[in-house]
């Protein structure tokens, strides 16, 4: 690699690193940043190699209790024109399971992107208005006063004396986010940064009139697509999510391969290793996947293994997840194509 390429990775990562350090982890989150697009920021609405997306996303976490974390999503968006202005338009809806299925959170947004050109950087602003449904079995859950402290056992039966406590909530909440993209030499950068919860929407099921609202929720991000041959590729790629005092760090790399003949189905071959860190001490998972992409399909299946002081209970088992992309383009699109694994 030459030395002006690992100039500009330093620069870009490095700059992941600065921004986070001022930023206030995150809601529903996955280990495969690089196939969540609309769900880590709203300004790659219609951001793609192609003129239209579809994203469907799984996620299965801490499968070695009896009931684990599911978290299902699919997202669509579309680049369009109005005019001479390239516009994105899209929507994405996620479905999460936890506290053994108890906690049922469903999220419905609607996204909107407009682009602006000066000479080969890219600037997009996206919003990302939606509602959110959540909803928790009562009848299944304990609480302190049905605790016995002579057999150590939770009764259901027993009073919960919780009587302002409602089953359902729901509330409007809107995410914004900026992103950049540009093309230097041989080198495709994105960098971006997302705020989630700008209205700051009353999340809780009591009728308290004081309760607190959501936080403002950080995503920042970065990726650089490094030739490294003319068929290999190598990505690295960063995530810092924050929330109030809860904080995340996501980087590592991809590496793909682009096969020369078109006439193969099978167009790219990728490998994925990150690691996850909470407040940049305490690390938490070693993520290792792979992908390839077949005709306009990309498939990618990645594993956490959980390396914090869980560990020990949980044997090393973290999360399981797999992302299924449809990607289409218009024939008479012009536009230059960037790679698949790309923001």
């Amino acid at each position: 690699m030459k030395i002006a390429g690992l100039k500009i990775a330093i620069i870009v990562i490095g700059s992941g690193f600065f921004l986070a350090g001022e930023a206030r982890a995150q809601d529903v989150h996955y280990t495969q940043i690089q196939a969540t697009p609309l769900l880590l920021n709203p300004a790659t609405t219609g951001i793609s190699d192609v003129d239209f997306r579809l994203v469907n996303n799984y996620r299965s976490q801490w499968r070695t209790i009896e009931k684990p974390y599911n978290t299902y999503s699919i997202s669509a968006d579309q680049r369009l024109f109005i005019g001479k202005q390239p516009v994105g338009i899209g929507a994405c809806m996620v479905h999460d399971q936890s506290m053994g299925n108890q906690l049922i959170t469903n999220k419905l947004y609607g996204c909107l992107s407009f682009s602006r050109f000066f000479r080969n950087h890219q600037f997009v602003l996206g919003v990302q208005p939606g509602v959110v449904f959540r909803h928790f079995d009562q009848l299944n859950t304990t609480f302190n006063s049905q605790f016995s402290s002579i057999d150590g056992k939770f009764y259901s039966a027993w009073p919960s004396y919780e009587n302002l406590l409602e089953d359902k909530l729901s509330y409007f909440d809107l995410n914004a986010g900026l992103l950049w993209r540009a093309r230097i030499r041989n080198y495709q950068l994105a960098s971006g940064i997302a705020v989630c919860h700008l209205n700051r929407p009353v999340e809780s099921f009591t009728k308290d009139e004081d309760d607190e609202h959501l936080p403002l929720r950080y995503n920042i991000q970065g990726n650089i697509v490094i030739p490294l041959t003319q068929r290999v590729d190598a990505v690295p790629m960063v995530l810092y999510s924050q929330t109030s005092t809860a904080r995340e760090f996501v980087g590592g790399s991809l590496l793909g391969y682009s096969f020369a003949d078109p006439a193969l189905a099978v167009k790219n071959l990728y490998m994925l290793a990150m690691l996850r860190i909470n407040t940049f001490s305490n690390f938490d998972a070693l993520m290792l996947g792979a992908g390839v992409r077949i005709l306009k399909f990309d498939l990618c299946i990645s594993y956490d293994m959980n390396i914090s002081a869980l560990r020990k209970a949980t044997n090393f088992n973290g999360a399981f997840e797999i992302s299924l992309i449809y990607r289409n383009s218009n024939a008479r699109s012009k536009e230059p194509a960037m790679p698949c694994y790309m923001l």
